[in-house]
């Protein structure tokens, strides 16, 4: 059964944050202090194929990602891109991942893990990443364990989600006003209208395959170079690498 008095202070060590660094540092390192069969934490990353480690509790949690990423294999690998959570009780009796188990016991001294996808019922498909929990046991991720871990998943998903979203729209506003301060400078060095400035960032973005933002925020700062014409052209800010 689960200790009430656990799922309780697992809520007030993930309160909302608007920094989502800082909520993977407070998921793993409470999932290190509450969960007895975890002895090491990290969130893996994927975006777009490019698998990272954040918030690691210990080097051992790191280098345990990197195995997963290297050998192209492992729970956290399931977790992130099939599954919504993956045990593993013995590496060393389980033949899902032959390479990865034999080195994770091998070369580390790990024996069980749990890999929990991070994600919300309301955005089903919004793969926030996975959360990864080592032990140095086999055997250790008993049934009640297990189950403590995925009601902390379910809270880790809630204060990833809330974060990531605060980051997503904090990112959003600073691009419109980078933007603005574009579209303003362009208007008073050439003469143009808001409209003509906007389609000459547009066409400097597309030609050079460089974000919109990052055009509009070097000439923003005056970068060297910089700029977009209302016909369309631009200097890189790169132009000279």
């Amino acid at each position: 059964m689960i200790d009430d008095g656990v799922i309780l202070e697992m809520i007030e060590s993930m309160y909302s944050s608007r920094d989502l660094e800082a909520t993977f540092d407070r998921i793993t390192h409470t999932a290190v202090a509450l969960v007895d069969a975890v002895d090491h934490a990290s969130i893996t990353i994927n975006r777009a194929g490019n698998l990272s480690t954040h918030g690691p509790t210990s080097v051992t949690a790191l280098q345990a990602d990197t195995l997963q990423y290297q050998e192209k294999q492992g729970p956290c690998l399931d977790a992130v891109t099939r599954d919504r959570w993956v045990l593993t009780p013995d590496v060393l009796t389980d033949q899902r991942w032959p390479r990865f188990s034999a080195r994770l016991a091998d070369e580390l001294s790990v024996h069980g893990m749990l890999s929990i996808r991070l994600s919300v019922a309301t955005s089903p498909q919004r793969n926030l990443g996975g959360l990864n929990l080592y032990s140095n046991r086999s055997g250790a991720f008993d049934i009640h364990q297990r189950n403590l871990a995925l009601v902390l998943g379910a809270l880790a998903s809630v204060a990833t989600d809330a974060a990531r979203t605060h980051e997503e729209m904090t990112a959003a506003v600073e691009g419109r006003q980078v933007i603005g301060e574009a579209i303003g400078i362009l208007r008073a060095q050439s003469n143009l209208t808001r409209d003509q400035a906007f389609e000459a960032l547009s066409h400097a973005s597309q030609r050079m395959n460089i974000k919109l933002r990052d055009v509009a925020a070097a000439i923003a700062d005056g970068t060297p170079g910089a700029g977009a014409s209302p016909g369309g052209t631009a200097a890189s800010p790169a132009a000279g690498a």
